[in-house]
């Protein structure tokens, strides 16, 4: 309590002791009443000041906690790695495959060559001749890779076409006259798909026998 507040309450005690000049109960009532306003507002004016102290930043400022989402690793697609194609320059007749009596001749000296077989429709990959002198017989053939099922189905289809057989058989032979001419049995059991055809042909006065077997075994086509 200060100075002033102790003052206006002796000044009350006073008043209430000093009986001389006694006042009304009315002017009593009102001079309580001043007093008593007096010290309220007194009071009032000397309490401390509340002081609002703002803190930055503000602590109810909600707190931003981060997601951490795992990485998905990326999906591995698979590569597809194309199948080899076979080596088949190796596949071709021997001599063992072959009746005594007959002898290898190179390719070269017939014109029998993979690179004069071979056409932009079709790759030869191996060739083989081989000859009897007495009686003489020929046996020449040649290997191509047909690995594309397409190919596939229609080089079986052309199997049965006797026409794609004569052609493939005496194709570009001039002069010459087909004396006989039928299907080459027996090839039913060999590869996946096969055909063969014999003819009888005079070809400038000497007549010979022809005997075509084409087969396919797999993605290997043999002539």
């Amino acid at each position: 309590m200060n100075r002033r507040t102790f003052l206006l309450l002796g000044s009350l005690l006073l008043s209430t002791i000093i009986g001389a000049c006694k006042p009304s109960q009315a002017e009593l009532d009102a001079q309580a009443t001043k007093i008593a306003v007096d010290i309220f507002s007194t009071q009032t004016a000397e309490a401390p000041t509340a002081t609002t102290t703002a803190t930055f930043p503000p602590t109810n400022t909600p707190t931003i906690t981060p997601t951490i989402t795992p990485s998905v690793p990326p999906t591995n697609t698979p590569t597809i790695t194309p199948t080899p194609l076979p080596d088949i320059s190796g596949v071709v007749l021997t001599l063992e495959d072959l009746p005594p009596g007959f002898e290898e001749i190179p390719p070269e000296e017939l014109d029998f060559t993979a690179e004069d077989l071979s056409s932009d429709e079709l790759t030869v990959e191996s060739v083989f001749t081989f000859m009897q002198v007495e009686p003489l017989e020929l046996v020449m053939g040649f290997t191509t890779l047909i690995a594309d099922r397409i190919d596939q189905l229609g080089f079986d289809v052309a199997l049965n076409q006797p026409e794609f057989l004569m052609e493939a058989l005496i194709g570009g032979m001039d002069p010459i006259e087909i004396l006989d001419q039928r299907e080459l049995p027996g090839l039913a059991v060999y590869g996946d798909a096969s055909a063969g055809l014999t003819l009888a042909a005079d070809m400038g006065g000497i007549v010979m026998r022809m005997d075509l077997a084409v087969l396919r075994r797999d993605v290997v086509g043999a002539w």
